[in-house]
């Protein structure tokens, strides 16, 4: 999130992109350039702006997935819901990244293949707990 050039409020703010406007906090900002740099990521493990895990029929999710930033997907066998980014998601983020970014990240959308949709979405859970055992608070 750090090289994006979007919203880091707690309120949202007009983004104007192209031909659209998009209406962003800093909580959604973070929602996008989380799951853009995962491809998947399970809803519960994204907070919402009260902190909350996110709930994708209310919130940040509802608002994102509503202007067609991104979309969510029921994981087979689980209550949980994957969280990817549209197409437009990315593209979102890549014309408003800080230019000169040698070691730039990469951002996915869509899913790669929906039967690897388990898998891809334990890779976030993966990094969530490496970096709790090399940053324990």
């Amino acid at each position: 999130m750090r090289d994006l050039r979007l919203p880091r409020s707690e309120d949202r703010e007009i983004v104007r992109d192209r031909d659209r406007e998009y209406r962003l906090r800093g909580s959604e900002t973070r929602t996008l350039s989380t799951v853009g740099a995962f491809r998947v990521v399970p809803a519960s493990k994204l907070r919402d702006h009260s902190g909350a895990p996110a709930d994708p029929r209310s919130g940040d999710l509802r608002n994102l997935r509503e202007q067609g930033l991104v979309e969510t997907v029921r994981i087979p066998g689980r209550r949980d819901h994957a969280v990817v980014l549209t197409t437009g998601g990315r593209e979102l983020l890549e014309r408003h990244r800080d230019g000169g970014q040698s070691n730039r990240q990469t951002y996915y959308a869509g899913l790669k293949r929906s039967r690897e949709l388990e898998h891809d979405s334990q890779v976030y859970d993966a990094y969530l707990h490496a970096a709790d055992r090399l940053d324990p608070k």
